[in-house]
């Protein structure tokens, strides 16, 4: 089953915006793939200022996260342009068992 692990920058004084935004798209997203799983995690720590998100992911089936759904996400997450510092970037991780 593929999972995404996606993380990125924000400034600190964005963090909260950018939650809320990432809140909001992972809603809506929950309810147009019913079996996704999501959730945004954060660094507990900044560096220089700025903070470290992850969102996180699953969808039960035997791909997991496909490309389509993978692109979805892509799409709905355009809205954190305003607030990222440096890039996005995607992890593909697969089960061990």
């Amino acid at each position: 089953m593929r999972e995404l692990f996606v993380y990125y920058r924000v400034a600190e004084a964005d963090l909260g915006a950018a939650a809320h935004a990432v809140g909001a798209f992972q809603a809506a997203l929950r309810g147009r793939h019913p079996a996704l799983q999501a959730k945004l995690l954060r660094r507990p720590e900044l560096t220089e200022g700025r903070a470290t998100l992850m969102e996180v992911y699953a969808q039960a089936g035997a791909d997991g996260v496909d490309a389509d759904l993978q692109a979805d996400i892509e799409r709905h997450a355009q809205v954190l342009q305003p607030w990222l510092q440096g890039p996005r970037r995607v992890e593909v991780f697969h089960p061990c068992a």
